[in-house]
């Protein structure tokens, strides 16, 4: 049998300023072909890129490596996404070469990196209402929703059950969807799942301890307040925002957090929002209520974030409305892109992390395989390089990287840069003080 030895380098750098050439994909009124565009970007984000399809941007990528997708937060492009390589000619959304970009001088951008399958879950309930059915009925449209983004809902979302609420180590975004209204403040139900299983809470707070996200429409905010996650009276549900009737429900809201993925929707006009809570404004707000139903709900939290402690180390992202539903129940053909933001905002990250392998194998000219090919006969040091940049104009303090490798690969060593901790098949590396621009190479046989 033979084995393949990896050797980590991580190599410290200060960035140079240079122009390269990168593909700006527009989201605003520009853009002709919205949703095949952010199918695009889940495709790059949720795959392993290796094969260039045009010239790179060597500050973002590099050669024979991952090719990230970037979601800028500041200047000009806030809002739009850039891909360090062409665009396939094959696509059919706008999208133009930026010939100066230069990552130096944007303030803010995010990484979207969505960490391999399963990464998604969908909470069901097993309650059944008077007909028999769930009482959590957005779930199945979240379902749709996603099948529209990625074509392949199975890949990438489980639906969980209430009962159960064995979600998977990898999950990164845990969705609550709005439950069925009962009661005299239309929180029966969700009163019921939080006494009947208490050890929900229990999952949601260690996904939470993992770094994931979890999203909630409507009154689905109200069941991480009656398990005890979040603190009594974030969510009142006893007290409704209901959008414009004659707007197909649809609530104006302003962005009052424009650094916020959820600040970059411009298609659509407004949130669909029927029956939905009111928030605290005691954490984040992201968007408040323009124009409503009643005049008296302008003003309030329309959008609220809440993170770090508060959240036990995660993200907790509570939109009143419930956009996931209007994509299907109301007149507004861009409201799900209020879905998609929020949806791409629990993977986008302020550290860009990009890897690539090189083989040290000398094949004949006349071969046509790119120099991350590895043997299937003989045992070679294959170089893998992580290339890690603060996106953020802002500090980025004591990091944690966790690699998991192959079980016929063999670590070596890390020669340049901290020298990480090995078990099992998983390496992982913590980086003291602030990071700005940072290559790891390593080295694995």
């Amino acid at each position: 049998m033979f084995w393949r030895k990896c050797s980590f380098i991580m190599v410290i750098a200060v960035a140079i300023i240079a122009y390269a050439d990168v593909s700006v994909i527009p989201t605003d009124a520009t853009q002709t072909a919205p949703k095949l565009a952010y199918s695009f970007v889940w495709e790059i984000a949720t795959y392993d890129q290796w094969v260039r399809t045009g010239m790179l941007d060597l500050d973002l990528v590099n050669p024979y490596g991952e090719r990230p997708i970037l979601w800028i937060a500041s200047g000009s492009l806030k809002g739009q996404f850039v891909f360090p390589d062409s665009v396939p000619a094959s696509e059919e959304f706008d999208h133009y070469i930026d010939y100066s970009f230069d990552i130096d001088v944007i303030d803010k951008s995010y990484s979207v990196t969505v960490p391999g399958s399963h990464c998604i879950s969908v909470l069901r309930s097993t309650i059944r209402d008077e007909m028999g059915q769930s009482v959590t009925w957005q779930t199945p449209y979240f379902q749709m929703a996603f099948q529209a983004l990625s074509g392949n809902v199975e890949s990438w979302v489980d639906v969980v059950k209430d009962s159960v609420a064995d979600f998977d180590w990898n999950d990164q975004l845990i969705i609550i969807p709005a439950f069925e209204a009962s009661g005299d403040d239309g929180g029966d139900y969700i009163r019921e799942v939080a006494t009947t299983y208490p050890e929900l809470a229990d999952e949601i707070i260690e996904a939470l301890g993992r770094g994931a996200t979890i999203y909630a429409e409507g009154n689905g905010a109200y069941l991480l307040e009656a398990l005890g996650i979040i603190p009594e009276g974030t969510v009142d549900i006893s007290d409704y925002v209901d959008g414009v009737p004659s707007a197909g429900m649809l609530a104006g809201v302003e962005v009052v957090d424009d650094m916020h993925p959820l600040g970059f929707v411009s298609l659509s006009p407004g949130l669909y929002t029927v029956w939905g809570p009111t928030f605290s404004d005691d954490f984040r707000t992201i968007l408040r209520f323009t124009d409503t139903w009643d005049d008296g709900d302008i003003g309030k939290p329309a959008a609220i974030e809440i993170s770090g402690e508060d959240a036990y180390g995660g993200k907790i992202l509570l939109v009143s409305g419930m956009p996931t539903a209007g994509m299907l129940q109301g007149e507004d053909e861009y409201q799900w892109q209020w879905s998609a933001n929020a949806i791409l905002s629990a993977f986008a990250k302020k550290l860009l992390y990009v890897r690539s392998v090189h083989s040290p194998v000398t094949l004949p000219e006349s071969t046509h395989v790119a120099p991350f090919a590895i043997p299937a006969d003989d045992s070679v040091t294959i170089e893998v390089t992580v290339k890690m940049r603060n996106l953020w104009d802002e500090p980025i303090n004591n990091i944690d990287i966790y690699e998991n490798k192959s079980g016929y690969l063999f670590y070596v060593d890390c020669p340049s840069g901290p020298t990480p901790s090995i078990a099992g098949n998983s390496i992982h590396w913590t980086l003291s003080g602030s990071v700005s621009y940072t290559h790891l190479t390593l080295p694995t046989n």
